[in-house]
This record gives structure tokens, C-alpha cells and sequence, in this order.
């Protein structure tokens, strides 16, 4: 990035600004605007450099035809060959890559796109089919700190999965996005994930009340690194008023850009639930 000045003799001089300060101002504008980051990384070979990890830093795989708004960046889908099968452009930027989402594949796929990314931190897989035990040895390769999963897919298929929350531990947050039905194989184990601290049982509705009750007070009790348990429901619930634990929250406010604007340093349903809990802590405290 430069301009020209001239001096007393007419003779052109080229300014050029120092590349701490250029990169700061392509880094900013990138941030900003991630459709204009994608055409930063024609400027220049260093501007390109510095781009790339932003660009490539959050990828997201879903069916553009279900009507979600058009995005200015190709999504996952766009990096594929023909049989669904990861290009070499996709492998060779797949470094870059902390957060993930996949939704609407089988299995097999996501099983192939997850193999490519030991660099993930955040993923989120929802409504994938297909069977659970491969795609959950896969899982237990990655360095996952946070997780969301719809599960019910998944576990209709393999009536003997158990989950084994050892294979889990650098996992702090949990999002099941369909919590009911499986209290047995799934929530009785959730208390010996050894640093989860923010958990949230998603759907938009519970189908036994009592024991979704037994199950969030079992939790509760026996886990001793929780600090958040977000319900994310359409129901009302009372639990809240027992425990400052617990938030409660809107489920028909999740969605994929909901994800996404959080895995890009915004406001999401982790964030958001902090604040709803200060905000009744300030309350509880101006009224003692």
C-alpha cells in the first residue's frame, strides 16, 4: 500500500506505509467486511499471507438450497469434488481451520472433512445421518474445547451407544441440540466431562417434564467444573430460581448465523446466557 509524493524537483518519490501498520489496515478491513477479505488476496503475495488464516479461519457446510441467506464467501460444499470428496484446495487451507460447522451430511462425509482438521476447537454437527461409532472414534481424535451435536439422528441408529465422556477432556462447552430422549445413554454421564463448564440442552420442547426435572437435578449435584446450564426451550421452567446456574433461553433464537457469529468473536447463546446471569445477579444483589 502506497502513494506517491512528489518533491521541489518533480521528482516522484514512492511512500510507502510500514507493513505493521499496512497489515493492521488490511487485518481491520478483513474483520469487518469478511465478503472484501476475499478479494484482499489478489492485492499482493503478503497481503494474501496475512489473509488467508482469517478467510479460511471459520468454515461452514449446510444445504444452500434450504433458502438461508446468500453469503459473500463460498461455502464447504464449493471445495468439494463431485462424489462429495474434499478438493486439494480444502486440504491445503484445512490448517487454518478453529471452527466447523457440518449439517445435513451423512456420516461419511463429515468423517472425511473432520479427518482433514486437527486444528479444531469449535465444531458443530447437526442433523447427520448415518452410523454414530465411526464418526464418534473420529471426534475423539480432535482437540474439541467446544461442541455442539444434535444426537438424535445419530443414536436412533446405534441402540447400544454409550457415551464415554473420557474421550472428551478438553471439551468446556456442550450444546445437545436435541436434549430430550436420551436421558439414559447421554445425560447420566455428562457430570464426569472433566472441564465442561458451559452446557445447553436444545429443544423446542421436552417431552417428560419430570424427568427432564431428575436429570437436570442429578447434573446439577454431581458435577463439580459446571458453571452454566443453559435450557433452551419454549417452555417455562422454574429452575432458574433454585439454582444461579441456570439460564434460560429462547430456543426458536438458535440458528445457524447464531453459530457462526459467535465462532467469528460476536454475540451468541454462550455469551448472551453470561449475560442474562449477571444481569439476575446485579438484580438479586440491588434488592438485598
Amino acid at each position: 500500500m502506497s502513494e506517491t509524493i512528489h518533491d521541489c524537483g518533480s521528482t516522484s518519490i514512492p511512500l510507502r506505509l510500514p507493513l505493521e501498520l499496512e497489515r493492521d489496515i488490511f487485518e481491520i478491513a478483513a474483520y469487518k467486511d469478511l465478503g472484501s477479505a476475499y478479494h484482499f488476496l489478489l492485492v499482493a503475495k503478503r497481503v494474501y499471507q496475512w489473509i488467508e488464516p482469517m478467510v479460511y479461519r471459520v468454515l461452514l457446510r449446510f444445504n444452500a438450497r434450504l433458502g438461508r441467506k446468500s453469503r459473500p464467501y463460498p461455502l464447504l460444499y464449493q471445495f468439494e469434488e463431485p462424489r462429495q470428496e474434499p478438493s486439494p484446495r480444502l486440504k491445503q487451507v484445512s490448517a487454518y481451520t478453529t471452527h466447523l460447522l457440518l449439517q445435513d451430511i451423512c456420516a461419511d462425509v463429515a468423517i472425511s472433512i473432520l479427518k482433514l482438521y486437527n486444528n479444531l476447537e469449535d465444531l458443530a454437527l447437526w442433523a447427520i445421518s448415518g452410523p454414530y461409532r465411526p464418526l464418534a472414534r473420529t471426534l475423539t481424535t480432535l482437540k474439541l474445547q467446544r461442541l455442539s451435536i444434535s444426537l438424535h439422528f445419530l443414536l436412533l441408529q446405534d441402540s447400544s451407544f454409550k457415551f464415554d465422556p473420557t474421550l472428551f477432556p478438553h471439551l468446556t462447552h456442550l450444546e445437545i441440540v436435541d436434549a430430550a430422549g436420551e436421558l439414559d445413554r447421554v445425560w447420566s454421564k455428562l457430570h464426569l466431562l472433566p472441564r465442561l463448564s458451559h452446557l445447553a440442552l436444545s429443544t423446542p420442547f421436552f417431552d417428560i417434564i419430570s424427568d427432564i426435572r431428575n436429570a437436570v437435578d442429578t447434573l446439577l449435584h454431581d458435577s463439580l467444573t459446571l458453571k452454566f446450564l443453559i435450557l433452551c426451550s419454549t417452555l417455562e421452567f422454574d429452575f432458574g430460581r433454585e439454582d444461579p446456574r441456570v439460564v434460560l433461553f429462547d430456543a426458536s433464537r438458535l440458528s445457524i448465523d447464531d453459530w457462526e457469529h459467535g465462532a467469528r468473536g460476536g454475540r451468541d447463546l454462550w455469551t448472551i446466557a453470561e449475560g442474562l446471569q449477571r444481569e439476575r445477579q446485579q438484580s438479586e444483589n440491588a434488592r438485598c
